[in-house]
């Protein structure tokens, strides 16, 4: 089955760069998080506006980033992104991080877990279930193990 990846575009700031004019490697995890918020809110909002109301939360909990190439101020930046919905109460994000030349600058990952009054949960919420299947039907943008 085909997986549709996410696009995300985000411009660099000058705030972004270092003494060098190079991209500082810590934004590039804001622009991952940016891309994970922007996702949800922008395909899942009604959907995600409902688990929020129950409390859930969705911690990292493993991070990595490789990085491949520096970026420059000033460039856009493009962000593909991939989620797994993985067997184990998990959710796996992929990312690659292109500038605007379209060359791939960095690789990335993060893993999350389900949190409910502190707890974390050892299921799938029934009601993410729901959400992710609807949406693979209609637009096919997350993997399922």
């Amino acid at each position: 089955m085909y997986i549709h990846p996410y696009y995300v575009e985000v411009p660099v700031r000058f705030s972004d760069t270092d003494a060098y004019g190079i991209v500082h490697h810590s934004n590039f995890y804001c622009w991952l998080e940016e891309s994970r918020f922007l996702f949800f809110d922008k395909l899942m909002k009604e959907s995600i506006d409902c688990l929020m109301q129950v409390q859930y939360k969705f911690p990292v909990i493993e991070s990595h980033c490789k990085y491949i190439k520096s970026i420059s101020y000033p460039e856009k930046v493009s962000i593909e992104m991939i989620i797994t919905i993985k067997k184990s109460a998990k959710i796996h994000f992929e990312y690659v991080v292109f500038n605007s030349k379209n060359e791939k600058c960095a690789k990335a990952f993060t893993e999350h877990v389900y949190m409910i009054n502190e707890r974390v949960l050892l299921n799938h919420p029934e009601e993410f279930k729901k959400i992710v299947l609807r949406y693979n039907d209609e637009r096919k943008y997350f993997v399922l193990e």
